[in-house]
């Protein structure tokens, strides 16, 4: 089960269409969404973890609404070490936020970025080199990128360098409260759930 916006729903909706017969995993809509309901969210899915009979539930946060200010830095500290030992739950931080998973399929980067505007900003600039030594073409693939929406292109890139994001997210690491550098932890569950390479 996973959990969280509309472009990361949107996202594992895409990721389900193009790998429907590996994947068992159920959006959860009943939640709340937003940042500010951390602790009720948190405490509703520990009530309806029985009620469910789905786990581990995967709870995707995006980490640049906490960032930029003391209070929701400590609030989000505060939550995080209650929540991050709940057995079925599993939580997975993107810092900044899901377009710097975007990212990691077009290179690696440990850049540390200030909000997720200026993480798409990159992401948008992104060039790539296509063909051979005789003909080369230079593109970008989230030129027009828009959150929550994904052309056709762009769904082609993202498939095609899974795997190579995969790779960048585990160079990266885990997201430490205490250090809280730049990560894509929704790999996990790309990995785990989509390709079916983890245990649970």
């Amino acid at each position: 089960m996973y959990i969280e916006g509309e472009t990361e729903e949107e996202y594992i909706n895409f990721l389900k269409s193009k790998f429907r017969d590996k994947i068992n995993i159920k959006i959860e809509p009943e939640f709340p969404k937003e940042p500010q309901n951390l602790d009720r969210t948190l405490e509703e899915i520990k009530s309806k973890l029985k009620e469910l009979g789905i786990s581990p539930i995967y709870w995707i946060i995006d980490f640049d609404h906490f960032n930029n200010n003391i209070n929701e830095r400590r609030r989000f500290e505060n939550f995080w070490n209650n929540a991050k030992n709940i057995k079925d739950i599993k939580l997975l931080v993107n810092n900044p936020c899901i377009e710097f998973w975007f990212l990691l399929h077009l290179k690696y980067t440990n850049k540390s970025y200030t909000s997720c505007g200026e993480c798409e900003e990159d992401l948008k600039k992104e060039e790539i080199i296509l063909g051979n030594r005789k003909k080369k073409v230079k593109i970008k693939p989230f030129q027009n990128y828009k959150k929550g929406k994904f052309d056709e292109k762009i769904k082609t890139f993202l498939i095609e360098n899974l795997d190579s994001a995969i790779e960048n997210a585990k160079k990266l690491g885990t997201f430490d409260t205490n250090n809280p550098k730049s990560c894509a932890e929704i790999y996990l569950l790309v990995e785990e759930k989509i390709l079916n390479k983890g245990k649970s």
